[in-house]
């Protein structure tokens, strides 16, 4: 990877410009990515430290003595060791001093911990670079897709191994758990966001909370499951259908499949993302179930499982080679269940290239 060109590309897209970018985790590695993002680091994360970014330099992490072998690990990263918060703010401020304008993300600092660098540096004018940071890292270099595509991998690889473990009575919340132990033996480091297990009418809730309910014979069974690997994250959602289902959900099975080929068909190079939510939504809408598609028709993948766009049908962000995203449309009806399919899919200057396909189960 080259931390340059992302560090450039950051800037590039400021408005206005600042003159350096500050990003921190918080105590316990969160919550703020883009720390990962602008260092290059995989190993975990980095518990309170702080990013300093500055056109054409190598990023500056200050962090603490605990987390300093580690953060040496970051090729192309000058490490700062501070003894104590103290410290760690002094050598922040002589980094800053004499600048006027620098950019923050608001999402990423408590109010406390903003208010402590107004202090540090009562005349700098803060810019809001959210913006930027998201859209920086919408277009993926080589090495993030190849993480995202190992993720992927083990995601799809893990959800194939869901039709043997059905029988009747396994409960949602022991599947959920297989599966994440599962994810681990495959190599993940962990998991992407809480998995999602839902039987019969639980499925009807696009986020459902796993817990007791036992898989009874002719259910649908819906898992939503992401693995993670060296930092990068993959997001995919099958439905499964136990035993013999009923003709009402055969039909969601059939329309929400047409849904999401709809939706890919639209995901190419110079097409809107709200094309592709409103080429799903035609799908539903024009079947029985119009109105039971609750939600975006999916999300950009990559540091996180929802990496801060979404492909609702008012974007106007224009596709590009690179771009990685979780396509998921869904239907959804109470009391009687849902069907969710999604995929982590890459855009190339030929089309989507489906990283979580697998061949197809009975029900999916």
């Amino acid at each position: 990877m080259d931390l340059r060109v992302r560090i450039d590309r950051i800037f590039a897209l400021c408005d206005p410009a600042p003159e350096a970018i500050l990003i921190e985790t918080g105590v316990g590695g969160g919550p703020d990515p883009n720390v990962l993002y602008a260092t290059g680091f995989e190993w975990g994360a980095l518990s309170g430290a702080t990013v300093v970014l500055t056109p054409g330099d190598d990023p500056r992490l200050v962090t603490s003595p605990m987390e300093a072998e580690r953060a040496r690990r970051a090729a192309g990263v000058a490490v700062l060791v501070a003894e104590d918060r103290d410290e760690g703010r002094r050598k922040i401020g002589s980094a800053l001093r004499g600048l006027g304008r620098i950019g923050y993300n608001p999402h990423g600092l408590t109010v406390a911990r903003f208010r402590q660098f107004e202090d540090l540096l009562p005349r700098v004018s803060w810019v809001d670079v959210s913006g930027a940071l998201t859209r920086a890292r919408l277009v993926k270099d080589p090495d993030e897709v190849a993480r995202i595509r190992r993720a992927a991998e083990i995601t799809a690889e893990t959800l194939d191994a869901v039709p043997e473990c059905l029988e009747a009575g396994l409960e949602e919340r022991s599947l959920a758990a297989d599966l994440e132990y599962r994810l681990r033996r495959a190599g993940a480091s962990g998991t992407a966001f809480e998995p999602i297990v839902a039987f019969g009418p639980g499925a009807a809730e696009p986020h459902h909370a796993s817990g007791e309910a036992a898989l009874e014979e002719g259910s649908l069974v819906l898992v939503d499951l992401g693995a993670r690997w060296r930092g990068y994250s993959a997001d995919a959602t099958r439905t499964f259908a136990f035993g013999e289902i009923g003709a009402g959900e055969a039909r969601m099975l059939a329309v929400v499949r047409e849904a999401q080929a709809a939706a890919l068909s639209t995901l190419v190079p110079g097409g809107r993302l709200g094309d592709v939510h409103r080429a799903a939504a035609r799908v539903v809408d024009s079947s029985e179930f119009r109105g039971r598609f609750l939600h975006a028709a999916g999300h950009s993948v990559g540091l996180e499982a929802q990496d801060g766009v979404v492909i609702h049908g008012g974007s106007e962000i224009t596709i590009e080679p690179e771009m990685v995203f979780a396509v998921e449309p869904g239907v959804y009806v109470p009391g009687t269940g849902g069907v969710r399919l999604e995929d982590t899919v890459r855009v190339t200057p030929e089309g989507p290239e489906n990283l979580t396909e697998r061949p197809r189960h009975s029900g999916r």
